[in-house]
C-alpha cells in the first residue's frame, strides 16, 4: 500500500535534486552533535545544507 506521506516526501526530494547543481552522499557516523552543528554552520555559510535522516 502506498503511503501518501512517503509520496509527498519523495516528490520534495526529487525537486531538491532537480534544482541542485551538486549533491554529495556522505557517511557521518562517529561525529558528535557539536561537530555536526559546526559542519552545518560551515555549509550554511557556503549556501549548502546537511540533511540527516
Amino acid at each position: 500500500m502506498v503511503n501518501p506521506k512517503n509520496v509527498a516526501e519523495l516528490a520534495a526530494l526529487k525537486n531538491k535534486f532537480k534544482d541542485s547543481s551538486s549533491i554529495f552522499l556522505t557517511e557521518y557516523r562517529g561525529l558528535t552533535i557539536g561537530q555536526l552543528q559546526e559542519l552545518r554552520g560551515e555549509l550554511a555559510r557556503r549556501f549548502a545544507r546537511l540533511r540527516t535522516g
